[in-house]
């Protein structure tokens, strides 16, 4: 499963860079929080999932996570908005 989601990281990083996009990688700071991790830690639920009821879709733990990622990401843009 893992192999799958880093080959559409791949694709799309691929893309934003054919498009002048800018890519922000969420799996590296993710790492450790991963679906094996304890709820209320881990960023995606496991095939058996507890806190979203749908497998490999991210918690609000993960949710909050991409999302502080972004903010950072954007900020390091110079974007003012």
């Amino acid at each position: 499963m893992q192999r799958a989601f880093d080959r559409l990281n791949s694709v799309v990083a691929r893309a934003a860079t054919e498009y002048g996009a800018t890519y922000t990688d969420t799996r590296t700071p993710s790492a450790g929080d991963d679906m094996c991790a304890p709820e209320g830690v881990r960023w995606f639920d496991p095939l058996v999932a507890t806190e979203t009821l749908l497998p490999y879709h991210p918690t609000s733990t993960g949710m909050r996570g991409v999302a502080d990622i972004v903010v950072v990401a954007v900020r390091a843009s110079g974007f003012e908005g």
